[in-house]
């Protein structure tokens, strides 16, 4: 494998952490919103 391909590689593997990462967040968020009660957002 040249340079080239390697560092190509390097940045696909680095834009799918990314969006993992991004993804993985919203889910996070999602989850924290759905865990408190409606009474609790109404205050």
């Amino acid at each position: 494998m040249s340079i080239e391909q390697g560092f190509i590689l390097d940045t696909e593997l680095r834009k799918l952490n990314t969006a993992k990462t991004a993804v993985g967040r919203r889910a996070a968020a999602t989850d924290v919103c759905e865990r408190v009660p409606p009474e609790l957002g109404d205050r």
